[in-house]
């Protein structure tokens, strides 16, 4: 028998502890052979967001999350509507935890060390199979109790022992005249007819022998909320319903059979012309289908005659009981016709049959099939396509193509019961709206064009058509609007106008229309002798938004921070966007140049609070430039460029913080413009060296490698620092040249030391991310290696971490070609960036190094020895040497020793050296003894 389990699951692990993640997934490898797909978290709220969205199978609920519990995100899961089944994970037993995990809904409870891979999947199967088994009983329960409700013979729930009517369905309310709830406050003997009034009704003689309970009940006389008496068959059955047995009473009102016995003879006549005067068609067949009887109505149904019979055969499905039954059958001239069918076992001429009622609801089933029919070309439509309720209060929606989903974003569980107004966001006064309630007022169609809000808040433009949708007899019940999406026609119209001018993300003036105004203020602050500012914001880290949550939260964000800087500015004050996540602020006519501050730090404050993107809050600073001016400038567009240079320090100064331009930050940015210039000259007459410091194997304490590091003897300033020269390369595209050199340096040593019999030396050579979106890299390397002769094996590429953030797949192409030469890859200043953990499953690296950071106080902090001893630990379960880098006492060195790192690499080895030197230091270090680090 196929179980859930034997299907793809879908698995939710919330776990805070990495390792246990780990061998969870291992025993989900082994115990569900790979047919299962898991999703991690680890935070109780991003838990919680997860398994609303319903998107899972089971969920794996870790006991202890960080400050939270597992019990509560299971218990407040399960008072929120969830239904994902929960099995709580513990590192111990505890029979009494054991209980109370039951208790607040968990399907099982397991011991983390306890549970192999094979139990895993019993629980999960027992887990997955209930949920389904009490998803089954539920709809179950509400089918059965539709089927009460809605069954067109009276039906009754009696109480077994007290005989109370505990509820009676819509027939038997009509039968006797009760209100439902009225009916539930009844007892049996308030329905049935004293004793003198049943001792005294005239039964007819072919139902008065049937007083006795039988297979179809007993005869018996109930009376109308009025008194006036009901002659009936009653059947019972008992039921269980909520674990207590019932009596189900089922209700034949006999009075107009008993009319037509009454006026009929005893004798077959008499029942042939009952039979044949009921306006449903009605037969007798026997067990083979041919029908021996059928009435007018059923000749007419069949198009046959009681003579074409014969040849007539009827496959009618058996409805037992009061139960109806769709069918659908041909008749005689082959025509289809769909018919309701009720059947009860009748006695015909000595002969046990089948009494057939057939009821033609053909009309009915071609309807439904034409709705669905016209439903499917509503759904296949490329226009958007809604549907509104013209009679209830605001005209709530009621259907919504998939093409208006994919329009405005939002789905139809999302806009059901709305008016169609919310499209219109904040914009409901436009031109157009008014003329929209004017028509629907007087049920005409109408045709515009109007401004609509997708669900992420992106505008688009609607040519909208809307008609009323009139009902049989004329009366207006719906009005259907037809959506078209002109926004590419409308933004090809207005672009030009409206970005001459102004950002169309933000609504702020752009730096056109920024530096008009500027103009004019610095006029005025001449003019009237007063002062201006002008602010230069830049968003802190916020590209890493963008490329991990998306563009559309990042717009939605800088929608925001305009919005906040905005409330923050006086009235006459101007906020522009100027490019990217870049603002400015012109604030003018300032009696005092203090009284910039009370505005800067008032919107550091407000774009310091969180943002709400969808679930989650996010966190963005600002750092802010500051230029005053009197208003005496040549070009006022200078003062933008002041405050510029005044961010950049703001910047350097730690960010979240603003600073005030100083003149003599021009003498700095003269002096880098000067180094960059001699660093052109100094690559172009190759007057940069390469020094080399090297890797140490942690356990035997040879020298295993070493890292390529590039150093610039100026002829007059001398040594300049790698942190000086470095940056301005990568802002001028120079670490292009510049690296390529140092790349073909490194392997044309690291050849003359193999050539010296330094065979397993291995140089690692740093790589700019400029360098790596080159499309020519892979034929630099390749180059290096040809020219140099070095085996691609002994070479090594250090990225760093925060690499990962741009062009993540285009990088993972770059990173196997370089892994398909041959070469290896490391990952510089691990755990110092952005980059995800997932990405170490897709990178083709083969080291990690551990940044200086943590190296530093790896002995004396507890923190920085926990993350040391996890980055190792993952590192070898992912088949990773790992590096740590500046390792400066022997403590540390025995310390990342003792706890597995590969290699150690920092001063007290050795500081970087120039090759000669190096050479020296790969002879003092060739002898046999091996270096103790415990």
């Amino acid at each position: 028998m196929t179980t859930e389990i034997d299907a793809h699951l879908n698995i939710l692990l919330i776990e805070d502890d990495e390792d246990d993640a780990l061998i969870t997934r291992y025993l989900l490898d082994d115990g569900l052979s790979g047919r299962y797909q898991m999703d991690w978290v680890s935070h109780y709220d991003e838990a919680m967001a997860r398994l609303k969205e319903g998107h899972y199978d089971v969920a794996l609920v870790d006991l202890r999350l960080g400050p939270d519990s597992g019990l509560e995100l299971i218990k407040d899961a399960k008072m929120a509507g969830v239904e994902t089944p929960a099995i709580l994970l513990t590192g111990q037993g505890d029979e009494m935890l054991d209980t109370q995990a039951v208790e607040l809904g968990a399907a099982d409870y397991l011991v983390k060390g306890l549970v192999d891979a094979h139990g895993l999947a019993r629980s999960l199967r027992y887990a997955v199979d209930r949920a389904s088994a009490i998803a089954r009983l539920s709809r179950s329960e509400s089918d059965y109790r539709l089927m009460f409700n809605e069954n067109p013979e009276p039906l009754c729930l009696v109480a077994t022992q007290t005989q109370d009517v505990l509820a009676g369905n819509k027939a038997a309310v009509t039968l006797y005249d009760y209100s439902l709830d009225e009916m539930a406050g009844l007892s049996l003997t308030d329905l049935e007819a004293s004793p003198e009034q049943q001792a005294a009704y005239c039964w007819p003689a072919e139902l008065s022998g049937s007083l006795q309970a039988d297979s179809n009940g007993i005869l018996t006389l109930h009376k109308t909320r009025s008194g006036d008496l009901l002659p009936v068959r009653v059947t019972r059955h008992n039921i269980s319903v909520a674990g207590a047995t019932r009596q189900l009473m089922m209700v034949v009102d006999l009075r107009q059979k008993i009319q037509y016995l009454k006026r009929a003879s005893h004798s077959e006549k008499a029942f042939l012309q009952l039979l044949t005067d009921l306006r449903d068609a009605t037969l007798v067949i026997d067990a083979e289908g041919q029908a021996h009887f059928a009435n007018r109505a059923a000749e007419h149904l069949l198009m046959a005659p009681n003579t074409g019979l014969a040849d007539l055969r009827l496959e009618v499905p058996d409805a037992k009981g009061d139960k109806l039954s769709q069918w659908s059958l041909t008749n005689a001239r082959g025509q289809e016709i769909w018919v309701e069918t009720q059947t009860a076992p009748t006695d015909w001429k000595g002969r046990t049959m089948r009494l057939v009622s057939l009821r033609d609801v053909t009309s009915r089933v071609r309807k439904d099939r034409q709705l669905k029919l016209m439903r499917r070309s509503l759904e296949a439509s490329s226009n958007g396509i809604v549907i509104v309720d013209a009679i209830a209060p605001d005209m709530p929606i009621v259907y919504i193509n998939p093409t208006f989903e994919q329009i405005t974003g939002y789905t139809s569980a999302e806009v059901i019961g709305w008016n169609c107004r919310f499209l219109q966001g904040q914009e409901s006064d436009q031109p157009g709206v008014a003329d929209i309630r004017h028509a629907l007022s007087r049920n005409e169609d109408i045709r515009l064009v109007l401004k609509n809000f997708r669900k992420d808040g992106t505008p688009f433009w609607n040519d909208l058509y809307i008609s009323p949708v009139p009902d049989e007899n004329g009366a207006v019940t719906h009005f259907i609007g037809i959506q078209n999406d002109i926004s590419a026609q409308r933004s090809a119209e207005s672009e030009l106008a409206y970005n001459a001018s102004h950002d169309v993300l933000t609504g702020l003036p752009n730096r056109a229309l920024f530096g008009d105004r500027l103009e004019q203020a610095t006029r005025i602050a001449t003019r009237y002798q007063r002062k201006l500012a002008v602010l230069f914001l830049d968003m802190d880290n916020f590209r890493p938004i963008n490329d991990s949550l998306g563009h559309g939260v990042g717009d939605k964000m800088l929608m925001e921070v305009a919005s906040r800087i905005k409330d923050r500015i006086r009235p006459g004050d101007t906020v522009a966007r100027m490019e990217a996540d870049e603002f400015a602020v012109l604030l003018p006519d300032l009696a005092r140049g203090e009284d910039v501050v009370g505005i800067v730090e008032a919107i550091l404050a407000d774009l310091a609070k969180p943002y709400l993107a969808d679930t989650e809050k996010l966190r963005l600073t600002a750092s802010i430039g500051i230029a005053l001016s009197d208003g005496n400038l040549a070009t006022p567009s200078n003062l933008v460029q002041q405050a510029e240079m005044a961010m950049h320090k703001a910047k350097e100064a730690g960010r979240n913080t603003y600073h005030w331009y100083a003149g003599e930050w021009n003498q700095d940015a003269n002096q880098k413009v000067i180094l960059r210039n001699e660093l052109q000259r100094a690559i172009e007459n190759e007057q940069l060296v390469v020094h080399y410091q090297p890797l140490v194997d942690g356990q035997t304490g040879r020298v295993r490698g070493s890292e390529a590091l590039v150093r610039w003897e100026h002829a007059e300033r001398g040594l300049i620092s790698p942190g000086e020269f470095i940056p301005i390369a990568e802002d001028t595209g120079q670490i292009i040249p510049l690296g390529a050199w140092v790349l073909e340096q490194a392997c044309r040593d690291n050849k003359t030391l193999h050539d010296a019999g330094y065979r397993d030396h291995v140089v690692s050579v740093n790589v700019s991310p400029l360098q790596l979106r080159q499309t020519q890299f892979l034929a630099t390397v390749e180059s290096a290696l040809l020219k140099s002769g070095l085996e691609p094996e002994f070479l090594d590429l250090e990225i760093i971490e925060s690499v990962m953030l741009q062009d993540t797949n285009e990088l993972i192409q770059i990173l196997n070609g370089i892994k398909a030469l041959g070469v290896g890859l490391s990952i510089d200043d691990f755990g110092t960036g952005f980059s995800s953990l997932g990405y170490l499953k897709i990178l083709p690296a083969t080291k990690l190094k551990i940044d200086r950071s943590f190296i530093n106080d790896v002995i004396r902090d507890k923190c920085d020895s926990a993350i040391t001893l996890g980055v190792i630990s993952m590192a070898h379960h992912l088949t990773l040497n790992v590096v740590a880098e500046g390792v400066e006492t022997e403590a540390q060195a025995a310390f990342l020793s003792r706890n597995g790192c590969d290699l150690l690499q920092g001063f007290y080895f050795s500081k970087p050296l120039p090759f000669a030197n190096y050479q020296v230091y790969l002879v003092s270090k060739a002898s046999p003894e091996v270096r103790a680090f415990a």
